[in-house]
């Protein structure tokens, strides 16, 4: 493997051929595995191309990409046990990576090359120029999925019309495309985000940017195993900061150690409530308001986390 850390888990079998009863593909349509070669090791991507992969950004301006690109294989279709037996493969190649998409379509490999064309370059507003977007990366598709406009869903939709991928903790995860007809596709020959969007998706990856740091700054925190189910914890203590206006993300990184430290209902403690009262009303620091913090404030903190250790 690549040697990086990822916040998901592996899929089980029973997964796998669950999202593999969903592949089975009506007449005329076709299926496709899309790979992010960029976040698998040498072994992996060999193995992938002897499954007869070609990079999908081939004639695009992302083409130098080459081994780093997202990669496009077009697994047996129509027989569930041949569609299972590739999945089963695909996944012992890519283990826990958030490197594996299947897309149901009735397009051939020059219309997915288009599309993928398409997802991989983001102009945000007020930014002159695009960014490299990760789309093949299942970190990142279901929130690019999530923020685009009637426009672009249905652009997409025009070449895609159900896209499949494993959730953090290896759960079959899926999405229809269909926007109904009467919406004029987007003509951009990328996409284009306003800055709802742009935060909508930057939002989305904030606990694997937090899952670094932790990983980085206090990695006794982070647990050996079971790190998809560890994300899945992260995001619901982000989502409790957001309550309490903690906005910063060194802010919301100290509420998720302290979370991790002392417990998940830490923030419940009387001895807080004037900390969150000049946070949310008064947009102090969490930061600043732990800088005064007295002795018996942090006893308290320390006996909570011993009480759930």
């Amino acid at each position: 493997m690549s040697g990086m850390v990822f916040a998901n888990e592996m899929p089980r079998p029973a997964q796998i051929a669950g999202l593999a009863t969903s592949l089975t593909c009506p007449s005329g349509t076709r299926l496709w595995a899309l790979a992010d070669f960029a976040l698998l090791g040498i072994d992996a991507v060999a193995s992938l191309k002897e499954e007869g992969a070609t990079n999908a950004l081939s004639g695009s301006p992302l083409e130098a990409f080459g081994e780093h690109a997202p990669h496009l294989i077009e697994p047996p279709s129509g027989d569930p046990s041949r569609i299972e037996a590739c999945v089963h493969r695909l996944v012992r190649q890519v283990r826990e990576a958030p490197a594996i998409s299947w897309l149901r379509t009735e397009a051939a490999l020059t219309g997915l090359r288009s599309l993928a064309h398409y997802l991989s370059r983001v102009r945000v507003e007020g930014n002159p120029r695009p960014v490299h977007c990760r789309f093949a990366d299942t970190r990142v598709l279901p929130h690019v999925l999530e923020a685009l406009s009637p426009a672009q869903r249905r652009r997409v939709a025009e070449t895609v019309q159900q896209w499949h991928w494993f959730d953090r903790t290896g759960a079959p995860a899926s999405l229809t495309l269909d926007v109904g007809s009467q919406q004029t596709p987007d003509p951009e020959p990328y996409l284009h985000f306003d800055i709802a969007q742009f935060r909508q998706v930057r939002n989305g990856s904030e606990a694997d940017a937090i899952f670094k740091l932790l990983l980085e700054q206090t990695p006794s925190l982070v647990p050996a195993s079971r790190r998809g189910y560890f994300h899945v914890d992260v995001s619901a203590v982000l989502e409790t900061a957001g309550r309490y206006g903690v906005e910063a993300l060194e802010d919301r990184l100290q509420f998720v150690v302290l979370s991790l430290s002392c417990g998940r209902d830490f923030h419940r403690l009387a001895c807080l409530e004037e900390t969150w009262s000049a946070v949310r009303e008064g947009g102090a620091r969490l930061s600043t308001r732990m800088a005064s913090w007295d002795e018996a404030m942090w006893e308290q903190l320390e006996h909570c986390g011993r009480s759930v250790a």
